[in-house]
């Protein structure tokens, strides 16, 4: 039956939507919407043999079968037809299934540590959103929800801070983010999410006193951890960096050590110049001829087939740190800050210096530039006037 519409006073026929079950469709939804080109109302479905799969018993699906009925019906009454474009074709799955996709994409070609940071997040994520709304559809996640979110890591996430907190929105943004562009959703409800204003990181100086008691420590106890030191101070590679270098990436001819796009913090190929001690220690150490996909740091700080994970440096050095009895926010990172910031104090350029150590743009540079290293100090002190 042809429909006669009058828009401008808002008339909107529609038939309710039901959840049904037969022998030719199995479980489905169907209600009844006008085409937006004939004007005539279309039935539609919606199959959910797939969703009914997805739970173990029956009443557990009925009850989201009829949430989902709901919404639907919540969106016809609001003169909102529920008719599927391609915007938001997928807004009847749960938000679960779309983490669950997301993750699986990320995990073929993102390095292991950022997937295990991206699983962390989706699990305290999903925690939340299971104790509001179990099975919560994409649908029905609305940005009022995303407030609710950022109000409950602001009170329940242990140590909150303004790098923890941004770290999470930001991750959720990525996530719906690529939930719309799979058309799960229609916006991103993470979107006008405001971020907390960073306190300035603090980059805390290695003195050279305390450098050669690190150093005496672990020649007396771990001299292959000298390696990690000294990849980290003289050639400014990140400890995630590290657990990534093979064999093959180690360069002796020209002294460097390559590192590729996927290996390295900002996607970007760049070789990490070697100093000469790194140079003799590593060309006695690789006369052993491993194998070129052997890891550069694997069990014992030694070449071998497994990379060593960031956790166990950190183990180390705390170890380290404890028997020295030095402060603990100095760093196994802080040594790659403390190198940066000595280089800074030499004829090298600023610009020279962000080439050298990996930043993408200049603008990472002004962080250090802002620290007061500790030979302008005693300048300064040589050369203030009396009073």
């Amino acid at each position: 039956m042809k429909l006669d519409f009058e828009f401008k006073l808002g008339v909107f026929a529609y038939q309710l939507a039901q959840l049904k079950h037969d022998d030719n469709r199995g479980w489905h939804i169907m209600y009844k919407v006008p085409n937006d080109y004939t004007g005539q109302l279309e039935r539609k479905f919606i199959r959910l043999n797939r969703m009914r799969a997805r739970f173990e018993d029956e009443d557990s699906f009925l009850k989201h079968a009829n949430d989902l009925v709901q919404a639907i019906n919540l969106r016809l009454r609001n003169n909102e037809s529920p008719y599927l474009s391609d915007e938001n074709a997928r807004c009847f799955e749960s938000v679960r299934t779309m983490f669950e996709k997301f993750l699986e994409e990320k995990s073929r070609y993102v390095r292991p540590d950022t997937y295990r940071t991206y699983k962390s997040h989706s699990f305290c994520f999903l925690n939340w959103l299971d104790s509001v709304s179990k099975n919560c559809l994409c649908m029905k996640f609305t940005p009022f929800m995303a407030v609710k979110y950022t109000e409950h890591i602001k009170t329940h996430v242990m140590r909150i801070n303004p790098r923890t907190y941004n770290d999470n929105i930001k991750f959720c943004r990525c996530v719906f983010l690529w939930g719309q562009r799979h058309f799960y959703f229609k916006n991103n409800p993470f979107k006008q999410i405001r971020l907390m204003t960073k306190i300035e990181k603090y980059r805390e100086v290695v003195t050279q006193e305390q450098r050669q008691q690190i150093r005496a420590y672990y020649e007396k106890r771990c001299p292959a951890y000298l390696v990690v030191m000294g990849l980290v101070f003289n050639s400014f590679i990140r400890p995630r960096e590290i657990s990534q270098i093979q064999i093959k990436n180690v360069d002796l001819e020209n002294n460097v050590i390559h590192l590729f796009p996927e290996q390295t913090k900002n996607r970007a190929y760049r070789s990490a110049i070697l100093s000469p001690e790194l140079v003799e220690i590593l060309t006695k150490e690789l006369a052993n001829n491993y194998p070129d996909d052997y890891y550069l740091i694997s069990e014992g700080y030694r070449p071998g087939p497994t990379p060593l994970t960031t956790k166990a440096y950190r183990k180390s050095w705390v170890q380290m740190r404890k028997r020295l009895e030095l402060p603990d926010t100095l760093q196994l990172y802080s040594l790659r800050d403390s190198g940066i910031m000595e280089l800074l104090d030499t004829e090298l350029s600023p610009r020279e210096v962000s080439e050298v150590v990996g930043h993408r743009d200049f603008q990472s540079m002004n962080n250090y530039l802002h620290h007061h290293s500790q030979t302008l100090i005693e300048k300064m002190q040589r050369n203030t006037p009396r009073f």
